[in-house]
């Protein structure tokens, strides 16, 4: 893209540069109107081609929230097998296999805290205490669209939907959203900038 933008520019420099030593010349005026042309042309296809990358950074967020809500449900469902398979002598070793499996994966989409409560459930929250798995109940993640037409993450419960997108400090989840809001948005305000 930037290479895109310097190419442009050296053309319009070299057309006005061609204009100024021969200003009365219909064809230099003609290819300085180009090569102008093609310069608000490049800006235009950059700046259409960042806000494409954002929706492909949507697109990821919604796959990376439905596969954490995957995920907590399955770990509510093992702790329930968990605790009707495991009796003294008999152990659920595959199942916390599983849910300890869940549980990393989980912590790789966004952050968490997990703790395995006395009854060998494991409850897990988010890191700033968002409840995400309790006993053999999950709290789901969504996305709604937010003011710049993009995704924003939101924890639900019983009392409704909650944005926590400024508070998912690592993980995957936090990579799109700062690639998104940060770096893309940054390159754009760099563009209309120039």
């Amino acid at each position: 893209e930037g290479y895109g933008l310097n190419q442009a520019f050296s053309q319009v420099w070299k057309a006005w540069n061609d204009l100024s030593l021969n200003p009365s010349s219909q064809t230099e005026r003609v290819v300085l109107v180009t090569q102008s042309q093609f310069l608000a042309d490049t800006f235009r296809t950059n700046y259409a081609d960042l806000e494409a990358v954002q929706e492909e950074v949507d697109v990821a967020i919604q796959s990376s929230v439905d596969e954490a809500n995957r995920l907590t449900r399955e770990i509510a469902d093992l702790n329930v097998k968990i605790i009707g398979h495991e009796t003294p002598g008999n152990d659920a070793n595959e199942f916390r296999d599983r849910r300890d499996l869940a549980v990393k994966e989980l912590a790789n989409i966004i952050e968490i805290s997990a703790f395995e409560d006395s009854e060998g459930r494991v409850m897990v929250s988010t890191a700033n205490g968002r409840v995400l798995v309790q006993a053999g109940s999950n709290f789901e993640l969504s996305t709604l669209i937010n003011a710049q037409n993009h995704l924003d993450v939101y924890w639900n419960d019983s009392t409704g939907a909650t944005n926590i997108s400024d508070q998912i400090k690592s993980g995957k989840l936090k990579g799109l959203l700062e690639a998104r809001d940060v770096d893309i948005e940054g390159y754009k305000q760099q563009l209309d900038t120039l």
